[in-house]
């Protein structure tokens, strides 16, 4: 019999992450139930000889709180694109915001994943849907009608939209609630899980677009408040997924070379991006490419095969 703090099941995932993981995994639960469910209940802590520790740090429903983040682990082992920030605006507080949104719509996404691996573990119940959404309200404070702009209005809508996700978008039940305590943020989050649930998320490359969309969507929401711009498709920059057809076309056939006014975090130089044709998001970048390269320079590098220069640039890739 297990003295541990969560079931077999749980154990189970922890024992699939600790496989796919070429570091040691370890687990820490502690802390008292506060009778809410809240996603920064737990999180990753990488140590200084490479080993990761899951650690917990509300006792609510350690196998709701620890599944989640071990779910979240395995989905970087089974091929989904993941998020990565190594641009910088060179100003701190606008790298913060793009960089806490983008990750905020691209956990969105990845809740839609881990919820459905959560039900078919027989995870989610009655008990944990209530502190979910206790959890939301007591997180997210209602909107106050007395001011005319609302600080905190991105927050809440990004909230709202993962409560979406958690309710697979199935709220009649508590729209006039929601609509009564956000009722200008509850709109916007509807967007953009209606944008999120334009097409089904079965794989790698389909969470890739979902993700993109959400980046889309938001950009337009943000525009239309006059907010200033979050370039997610070339600030964000997500693994990328290619067909075998892709790989064996030249460069310039699958990917724009972008040279970005953002700077490496590396080199504190304009970096070149690496950016989708069709999508327009951010991909890779590429390192030791000359400030001054010349149009020949370009010319020979487009021409390239795509799988050669993954190779030369080494690319972390998927392939569909």
């Amino acid at each position: 019999m297990s003295n541990e703090p969560y079931s077999q099941t749980v154990a189970n995932l922890l024992t699939e992450v600790k496989n796919a993981f070429h570091v040691p995994v370890t687990v820490t639960v502690s802390g008292s139930a506060s009778g809410l469910l809240l996603h920064d209940q737990s999180q990753q802590v990488i140590h200084k000889d490479g080993s990761i520790e899951v650690k917990v740090t509300d006792t609510t429903n350690v196998d709701y709180t620890l599944s989640h983040e071990l779910l979240h682990m395995l989905m970087a082992t089974r091929g989904f694109s993941q998020l990565q920030f190594p641009l910088t605006t060179e100003n701190p507080q606008l790298d913060e915001q793009i960089g806490a949104t983008a990750t905020a719509l691209y956990n969105s996404a990845a809740h839609v994943v881990i919820l459905a691996d959560q039900q078919k573990h027989g995870l989610i119940n009655a008990t944990i849907t209530k502190e979910f959404l206790d959890g939301v309200y007591a997180s997210v404070p209602a909107e106050d009608p007395n001011k005319a702009e609302d600080p905190l209005l991105i927050f809440r809508m990004l909230s709202l939209l993962d409560l979406f996700v958690f309710f697979e978008g199935d709220i009649d039940h508590l729209k006039n609630d929601l609509l009564l305590k956000y009722p200008e943020s509850y709109p916007y989050a509807k967007g953009l899980y209606d944008t999120l649930n334009a097409k089904k998320i079965d794989t790698a490359f389909a969470f890739r677009r979902a993700v993109i969309a959400l980046f889309r969507k938001f950009a337009a929401i943000l525009d239309s408040l006059g907010y200033v711009p979050m370039n997610h498709g070339q600030f964000a920059v997500l693994t990328p997924i290619f067909s075998q057809r892709q790989l064996r076309l030249s460069v310039n056939q699958v990917i724009e070379i972008l040279h970005s006014e953002y700077l490496d975090l590396k080199t504190k130089q304009r970096a070149y991006i690496a950016v989708g044709k069709t999508d327009q998001q951010a991909a890779f970048l590429f390192q030791g490419l000359k400030q001054d390269m010349s149009p020949e320079a370009f010319q020979a590098l487009y021409d390239k095969p795509l799988q050669t220069v993954l190779a030369q640039e080494k690319v972390q890739f998927g392939i569909r």
